[in-house]
């Protein structure tokens, strides 16, 4: 994907969000302990599969790919086993699934047709280097961020959340430009 140097790089995300019922018991879990946690409008629970910067992209060539995702994978549950934040400018707190054969079968479908189409995601969505997580809410203060996970860390129980959606995301900000239901074949 080429793009225009007098264009700012946009990012775009392939993301399975937490099915309606899921992300609703999530959130009363997490009301339980006071946090950063989002209104329940920006509330999105998602797990990342792919984070792609580039100038111009061939946005239909990400939907194609995406579309295609939809029609062959079918929704699937991941049992989440931890919490945990990735550090930086603007902390991430997650929930870590536990490692589950699905996860990598769709990561590395959707890695494979990144690699036909001549797309590479950032380093950290790249095959070898994924390391999947659940994001709960970003850009909080880190204190406030620390102070939820002491909360949780008392009231911690493990959670089983189903995966039935995939979208296409450009941000930031985030705005979805497509989501279509998991409806493949469980095979």
């Amino acid at each position: 994907m080429a793009g225009d140097p007098q264009q700012p790089h946009r990012y775009y995300s392939v993301e399975l969000p937490l099915s309606a019922e899921s992300k609703t018991r999530l959130r009363e879990k997490l009301c339980e302990v006071e946090g950063p946690w989002q209104s329940e409008a920006d509330f999105r629970p998602h797990l990342s599969f792919a984070v792609i910067r580039e100038l111009v992209p061939d946005v239909d060539q990400l939907r194609d790919i995406v579309s295609t995702l939809a029609q062959e994978q079918a929704a699937f549950h991941i049992q989440v086993s931890a919490m945990g934040v990735f550090p930086g400018r603007r902390p991430v707190f997650t929930l870590t699934p536990a490692w589950h054969s699905r996860l990598l079968e769709v990561h590395h479908w959707l890695s494979d047709r990144f690699s036909e189409a001549g797309i590479t995601p950032i380093p950290y969505y790249q095959r070898d280097h994924w390391s999947p997580h659940i994001t709960i809410t970003m850009g909080r203060p880190r204190r406030e961020v620390a102070a939820a996970m002491e909360g949780l860390s008392r009231v911690w129980w493990p959670g089983e959340y189903c995966l039935d959606q995939v979208e296409l995301v450009e941000f930031h900000p985030a705005r979805k430009l497509l989501q279509l239901p998991l409806v493949g074949n469980d095979d």
